[in-house]
């Protein structure tokens, strides 16, 4: 029997996210992840990036790569996804630093009651078609609208941030 897997909100997502706000002196809605608030600290980076290749994951990398990779080479610490373990739940958590059920993007597709619609939310059309709602050129965000990162760091941060999806 396979060993049932539980996020650890205390070492996962949100607390990367959250080391990143901290270090660029912004509010944080969770605890940081110690050992990169401790390395971000130690060594006053100007310039950091947060990059999301999602599905790659410890036990992708341990399969697949070889213990000399750069990757592997340079891993300091494993951590949890999120709960939904779902690609919509942990991008917007890494981006927002907000727990799933804090943004309220859980899944690829969720059931908008108001609208009656199943919505495919990183697209903002209706699920299984690339058909755009009519009403709004991004139904999804105003629904579920959220604060990113690099927005946060623009308004109250020191430093400059962006974003690309």
């Amino acid at each position: 029997m396979k060993k049932v897997l539980f996020p650890d909100y205390n070492n996962g997502p949100a607390n990367i996210a959250n080391s990143v706000l901290k270090h660029f002196k912004c509010a944080q809605f969770h605890p940081g992840m110690p050992i990169l608030d401790e390395i971000l600290e130690r060594n006053n980076y100007k310039h950091v990036i947060l990059y999301l290749a999602d599905g790659l994951g410890c036990a992708q990398m341990e399969e697949h790569l070889d213990t000399e990779s750069f990757l592997r080479k340079h891993m300091v610490s494993t951590f949890s996804s999120v709960f939904p373990p779902t690609t919509t739940a942990s991008t917007t958590t890494y981006t927002t630093g907000l727990m799933p059920n804090e943004h309220g993007w859980l899944g690829w597709n969720m059931y908008i009651k108001e609208i009656d619609e199943i919505v495919t939310l990183f697209r903002n059309c209706i699920r299984d078609t690339f058909i755009p709602f009519s009403f709004s050129d991004d139904y999804a965000e105003e629904r579920y609208p959220n604060r990113y990162l690099h927005q946060i760091i623009n308004e109250t941060g020191d430093g400059k941030g962006y974003f690309y999806f």
